[in-house]
């Protein structure tokens, strides 16, 4: 049995619904998958209920095997409840996050662990409100910007 992290298989967010799936991680999900013939666990660091969950896993299209929510706060606690939940389907054979002290825990107690190391980037715009700009300030910046290219020589660069 694997036992996939949410974090890797999602990108952060305020609620499971605005979590988006990371392409990576769906990749690397769907591989595993297709080898383990389904046997995989999806662990979960939020405190979100069971309802929530499957309906975000139905429709992004994830099918775990089973699914455990992980809610101590000590990193050494969570890396114990992962090896029992590992522990109960035979040998643990690999955990899967993107937290490398819980993985460095993972692997202290005998679980064959993968940090992934994924970059997204959150653009400045995107974590504030949005706010909307007013058409005479487009038209004006669009004015500017035209009427530098028009004022600007081939020797600048």
């Amino acid at each position: 049995m694997i036992l996939f992290n949410l974090s890797v298989l999602a990108r952060p967010a305020e609620t499971l619904v605005l979590r988006q799936p990371d392409p990576d991680g769906r990749r690397l999900w769907k591989a595993l998958f297709e080898q383990t013939t389904g046997r995989i666990c999806l662990v979960i660091n939020e405190p979100y209920d069971r309802g929530s969950i499957e309906h975000w896993c139905k429709v992004e299209g994830f099918k775990p095997s089973f699914y455990e929510i992980l809610d101590e706060p000590v990193i050494t606690l969570r890396a114990e409840k992962i090896h029992r939940i590992s522990s109960t389907f035979g040998r643990p054979e690999w955990y899967i996050d993107n937290d490398p002290r819980l993985c460095a825990e993972t692997l202290k107690l005998g679980i064959p662990t993968l940090v992934v190391a994924c970059p997204y980037i959150v653009r400045p715009e995107w974590d504030g409100e949005r706010v909307v700009k007013e058409w005479s300030q487009l038209v004006d910046s669009m004015d500017a910007q035209a009427l530098k290219s028009a004022e600007r020589t081939w020797g600048d660069i």
